[in-house]
């Protein structure tokens, strides 16, 4: 991994470093003293392992996840700074909803906690047996050359394991390209609220009920995340701890404060494994987590379905980047409501990198950058989803529009969609929205705004919200020639079309160039390979020279992009989420402007796809915190580069959250702007607390 710039976080203590991992130092997790594997009679006999036990994953070792893992309450699986989880494909016969197959997966279930804070000099890594680009290197792989087992065979024993040469940078003949659907994925499970089968009618809980297995009854604010149909509560044979229950694949409840424990700085590449028919798992899928729980810095790649996918809940995600999802980028369903601030999509892997095809299966060759779904079975449910979005880049390839549709919201602020050929307006019918009817469509959600409900349509909230649930405020679309607005059957309805550009910030670029600082073409006909389509007749990334493409993405926001607007001088009343402190102060379009929020810790630089060492020319500074006990003030300094603007962050959790610093002596509108010297930021009345800090580049 390339470490040329850093984040830092500092405490007024010091924190220990995660090791690299020992060639030889291989360990099972299904043989870890204390995890059960069920045995049972079952079909899921030797399928899953179960820990329900504290327990902690060191840097030092190399961990092989062979079978669908499930950590159940009170357990919280703590995973080191640099440590690197391998998972095994599927070994045993299945593929059924009733019998699943047994990719090796993670699944943090409802209770349960996981805390996987990497740092970007040592992310963790979650990836397939014989991915090489990790610390270490060819050593962590699981070769009974190297100490470990090799490869499990579908009858339970091990042969070696021959590593595939991931080094050629030619598209065809390179797995970095190639590889995907080798593993499961990362799934969290929370008890937050989502809009599964309910009536409209869902309210703080008292009519939540789960889905029971034995009578196939669906459950009301609750569900079985995807593929788990048959993985209940009584999976495993054995009985929880007095006071606490076991969930299995069960997701949702009423607390949306929930807390699912955090990870950060974890890259996830190469999953997706068929898990049960039409239930391929996502690189991270989260089930109804509550806002308690914190997400940043987490990229997939190479999955084989979407990339990032929550299902109802609260939670946040901030400094995300999905590349080459072989679904969808960011897809939404069943009420999401959190927020989401910087994130990176390249969508489309066909013909990736330098014209050849990268061989990857058809179905996986990628779809669009964001699928937004409303609620399942019951276009009325409550809550609606309506998340809230500043700062996303999303560069398309294999990317036939932008859906929102079952009735789906969502705002989106400060962004850039380049390629955006449609924008899709699925749902609901176009005259009744016309005519001001609050229906059950997206387009209902994009021209009216609800009467009662306030931002999320809550049940027995009286107040009208000042604004529509989807809407686009100060974002760029890139388009080759135009963009489509599809709305139902219609296409670029004079209403539609109006709500989208009038007063809102509304930006056409024609020109893919345009909206970032360096795509990976040549020129912007090479962008969509020359007309050529995918399997969905999508247009898809194909640059004409290698020479001219290996490692030059560099999507900071193009000059010719307009301004961006800040969330707390948007307009709206100050209930709305973006006016919460949650979001950074930006005034800027897209994910990046100045700094690099992927360097050191993302694959993007090792598989060529960004230049090594990063593509932004102003490091993270590395702050210095200093208590000014007059006063009672913690005082942070840091160097700064001309010109670019600085976001000081702030954790008081011991580092599991950090939020921007908005208001502070140093600060002009919520940032630092950089001069060429030293920048002082006084934090009152944090003298006497234990405060981490880090400040980011914008």
């Amino acid at each position: 991994m390339n470490k040329t710039f850093k984040i830092v976080s500092l405490a007024l203590a010091l924190a220990g470093l995660g090791h690299t991992a020992q060639a030889g130092k291989f360990v099972y997790v299904s043989e870890i003293p204390g995890n059960i594997v069920n045995n049972s009679s079952s079909v899921l006999a030797g399928k899953i392992c179960l820990i329900n036990q504290d327990q902690r994953w060191t840097a030092d070792k190399v961990y092989v996840v062979d079978k669908m893992v499930f950590v159940e309450e009170p357990a919280v699986l703590t995973i080191e700074p640099g440590t690197i989880v391998r998972f095994e494909a599927n070994t045993v016969s299945g593929g059924t909803s009733t019998d699943p197959n047994d990719p090796g997966a993670l699944f943090i279930c409802r209770g349960a906690k996981i805390v996987a804070q990497g740092t970007a000099d040592a992310p963790i890594v979650m990836t397939n047996l014989d991915d090489p680009f990790v610390a270490g290197g060819a050593t962590t792989i699981p070769t009974i050359a190297n100490g470990g087992k090799g490869k499990e065979q579908a009858s339970g024993t091990y042969q070696e394991l021959s590593p595939r040469d991931y080094t050629s940078s030619a598209s065809a003949s390179t797995p970095r390209f190639q590889v995907d659907q080798e593993w499961g994925g990362l799934v969290m499970l929370g008890k937050a609220k989502l809009a599964f089968n309910t009536t409209g009618t869902l309210d703080n809980g008292s009519n939540i009920s789960p889905p029971v297995i034995a009578t196939s009854t669906k459950g009301v604010g609750a569900n079985f995340i995807e593929g788990t149909a048959a993985i209940d509560s009584s999976i495993y044979g054995i009985s929880p701890r007095a006071g606490y229950t076991f969930s299995g694949g069960l997701y949702g409840g009423a607390n949306d404060n929930d807390n699912s424990g955090s990870i950060r700085f974890v890259s996830l590449r190469f999953g997706g494994f068929l898990f049960a028919p039409n239930n391929e798992l996502n690189g991270l899928t989260t089930g109804a987590l509550g806002r308690n729980t914190s997400i940043e810095f987490v990229e997939i790649y190479n999955n084989a379905d979407d990339d990032f996918e929550p299902f109802g809940g609260r939670n946040h995600f901030r400094y995300i980047v999905g590349t080459a999802g072989g679904d969808d980028g960011f897809d939404i369903d069943e009420g999401y409501n959190g927020n989401v601030q910087f994130m990176l999509q390249l969508q489309g892997n066909v013909y990736f990198q330098d014209g050849t095809t990268t061989g990857r299966a058809v179905a996986n060759e990628g779809d669009i950058l964001g699928e937004w779904d409303g609620p399942d079975f019951v276009l009325n449910g409550k809550p609606y989803s309506v998340p809230t979005v500043f700062n996303y880049t999303g560069i398309g390839g294999g990317f036939d529009g932008i859906d929102r549709k079952e009735n789906s919201g969502g705002k989106v602020f400060n962004s850039i969609y380049v390629n955006p050929s449609d924008l899709n307006l699925v749902d609901g019918d176009l005259a009744t929205a016309e005519a001001g009817t609050d229906g059950t469509g997206s387009i209902h959600r994009f021209l009216n705004i609800r009467a009662t409900g306030g931002e999320f349509n809550n049940v027995g909230d009286s107040t009208r919200p000042t604004e529509e649930d989807l809407l686009f405020r100060s974002t760029t679309f890139a388009v080759r020639s135009s963009l489509r607005v599809i709305s139902g059957s219609a296409t670029n309805n004079a209403t539609v079309v109006s709500k989208l550009t009038n007063n809102t910030q509304y930006q056409l670029l024609v020109g893919l160039t345009n909206a970032v600082r360096t795509l990976p073409v040549t020129t912007v006909n090479t962008l969509l390979n020359g007309g050529r389509t995918n399997n969905s007749g999508s247009p898809v990334i194909t640059p004409a020279s290698i020479n001219n493409y290996f490692g030059s993405l560099d999507p900071r926001t193009g000059a010719l992009v307009d301004a961006g607007v800040r969330p707390s001088q948007t307009a709206g009343g100050d209930g709305y989420a973006r006016k919460s402190g949650w979001f950074v102060e930006t005034d800027f379009r897209g994910a990046f402007k100045d700094g690099n929020w992927l360097s050191g810790w993302s694959v993007l630089e090792d598989v060529g796809v960004a230049p090594q060492g990063g593509f932004a020319t102003a490091a993270f500074p590395v702050p210095t915190v200093s208590r000014v006990v007059t006063g009672n003030i913690a005082r942070v300094t840091f160097p700064t580069a001309n010109g670019v603007k600085y976001s000081v962050q702030a954790s008081e959790d011991g580092g599991k959250t950090y939020l921007p610093v908005n208001s502070a002596t140093g600060l002009t509108a919520g940032v630092v702007v950089g001069n060429g010297s030293s920048a002082t930021v006084d934090l009152a009345g944090k003298g006497s607390t234990q405060i981490f800090v880090r400040v980011m580049a914008l």
